[in-house]
């Protein structure tokens, strides 16, 4: 997660091709921009790999009564550059096939559908993403923190439902 798809959600930022210094710049990165990310995942799902994760990221268990906890999904809130900056801010949605992991992101052939939106737009699946957003929520442990998740559903929350969009009588 930390080297092949945090990176992804930063395109802006140039990393070093030596690993020690590009963890180096994520770290600086998402501190210097405040940012909270949390990671949501099924302990039980997890395969031990050579070393352990480094950045300071909050990692929540999560279990169900059935199954495995496996939604795949990434929520990445962009907030305008800067203060002068007419751009909304937006939510990414992406809903994927994709393990955070190496393979996951840049080997295996996967699918995953894209949607960004604007705040305060009309969005169809904002019901739907509150509806996961409290199932996640549901799935952790009592007195899990969950900053990085009330500031998606703060965002969701302002979104204006979409119903039904028609043409010519036709959804």
């Amino acid at each position: 997660f930390e080297l092949y798809v945090l990176p992804s959600l930063l395109p802006h930022i140039q990393l070093s091709p030596v690993e020690a210094t590009a963890m180096w710049q994520l770290e600086d990165a998402l501190r210097t921009a405040g940012a909270e990310i949390a990671v949501y995942y099924d302990s039980r799902g997890l395969v031990p790999r050579k070393r352990s994760a480094q950045l300071d990221i909050r990692r929540i268990p999560c279990s169900t009564r059935k199954g495995f906890f496996h939604p795949k999904m990434f929520l990445p809130l962009r907030e305008p550059v800067d203060a002068q900056s007419t751009e909304a801010e937006q939510l990414i949605v992406l809903t994927t096939s994709a393990n955070l992991t190496q393979a996951g992101w840049w080997e295996n052939l996967e699918v995953a559908h894209l949607e960004v939106l604007d705040g305060g737009s009309k969005s169809s699946m904002r019901d739907e993403l509150l509806d996961v957003i409290a199932r996640v929520r549901r799935s952790a442990p009592g007195g899990a923190e969950h900053r990085a998740l009330d500031t998606v559903r703060a965002f969701v929350r302002r979104l204006q439902p979409r119903i039904h969009r028609s043409s010519g009588g036709r959804l």
